[in-house]
């Protein structure tokens, strides 16, 4: 792998989730004042989605190269 193909991959598979993850949690559960377990639900769901469209959108780029 590249040192470009390196930065993406950790950018959106490991970055981008961790810093939605707490942000989306911390602010349902402590400002919002929803349950935790909801939140953590909700959350987990989000990032699956994101993972699953993430996924292809970078198979799609590495069949470019």
């Amino acid at each position: 792998m590249n040192s470009n193909l390196k930065i993406y991959f950790i950018g959106f598979f490991l970055a981008i989730p961790i810093m939605f993850s707490l942000v989306s949690i911390l602010w349902k559960t402590f400002v919002s004042g929803n349950p935790f377990s909801t939140t953590l639900i909700d959350n987990l769901g989000i990032l699956g989605v994101y993972y699953f469209i993430i996924s292809i959108g970078f198979t799609i780029y590495l069949k470019k190269l």
